[in-house]
């Protein structure tokens, strides 16, 4: 039974999307895909200052660099090499692009009440009616 579940989770598509995003003010439209583990471990350890402090603008650069992709190829738009530009663009962009990731890789304060709830549903085995977490 353990290796039906094993090789059932492993080969779940279970990347959360959102298609369509306009960038009005760099002209462009973009999809919007969760992280993956690996990347939201980079996106955070890449975030922090050297007194161990989280840089939020760090971060949300390094949200957007993992989780931005081109619509037509599914292909990363941004890589480790945009960084410093990245940083240099509207404060407003990067946080309606970076919420959007953080949102879709469960890193939202919502989202993780929403997993908290629905994990305490799971395991005190009572059904429920709400909203897995989606996009």
């Amino acid at each position: 039974m353990a290796s039906k579940l094993r090789a059932k989770s492993l080969n779940a598509a279970d990347i959360r999307k959102e298609s369509g995003i306009a960038v009005p003010e760099w002209d462009i439209t973009v999809d919007v895909w969760g992280m993956t583990g690996a990347q939201r471990a980079k996106a955070i350890a890449t975030s922090r200052d050297e007194d161990g402090s989280m840089d939020t603008g760090k971060l949300a650069v390094a949200v957007i660099i993992a989780t931005v992709r081109d619509p037509e190829t599914g292909e990363l738009v941004y890589d480790e090499g945009d960084r410093d530009t990245l940083l240099g663009k509207s404060g407003e962009v990067l946080d309606r692009l970076a919420t959007i990731g953080l949102r879709l890789s469960g890193m939202t304060p919502e989202a993780r009440e929403t997993i908290r709830k629905n994990s305490e549903t799971a395991s005190d085995g009572s059904t429920s009616d709400s909203p897995k977490v989606s996009a």
